[in-house]
């Protein structure tokens, strides 16, 4: 069974800022691979050069499984609007109960970032119980979120 917990990220402005330019290069990469599908008619084949270097290595999977998500739903809506600022292989990231470190690929401004997490007790005790598949990073105009999907025993 998976369950997702919605954590709330506490970032000052320079690590939303930070935030913001990865989020800016993974959509740059997602239209990009979509275009090429929509292109060419079909899902085509994951190839790690087309991706950035600037998203980590383990996360690009992640970004090519979104693409093909983003293809078919085009192609039932004519549509792919895409609402996450970004996804993360639990191999890119370290989660506490209050710190949450996200590690970028070579190409990026840092190589790392830790911000806090708004994390309250009850929450973390389901976070501990389950196995942490993958991360969603969220946002509107004030909020940011980690949105981690576990694998519950």
């Amino acid at each position: 069974m998976y369950k997702t917990i919605k954590l709330r990220i506490r970032a000052d402005r320079e690590r939303k800022q930070v935030l913001l330019a990865y989020e800016d290069i993974y959509h740059s990469a997602l239209r990009k691979y979509v275009y090429q599908m929509i292109l060419e008619g079909k899902p085509i084949r994951y190839d790690v050069k087309r991706i950035h270097k600037a998203i980590p290595k383990e996360s690009k999977w992640q970004l090519y499984q979104t693409a093909r998500n983003r293809y078919a739903y085009f192609l039932k809506h004519h549509d792919w609007e895409f609402h996450k600022s970004s996804i993360w292989n639990q191999h890119n990231f370290t989660v506490s109960q209050d710190t949450l470190i996200l590690s970028f690929g070579k190409g990026f401004i840092v190589k790392q970032l830790v911000v806090g997490l708004a994390c309250e007790k009850v929450e973390w005790e389901k976070v501990k119980e389950g196995m942490i598949c993958r991360m969603d990073i969220v946002h509107d105009e004030q909020y940011w979120f980690a949105n981690l999907l576990l694998q519950l025993p």
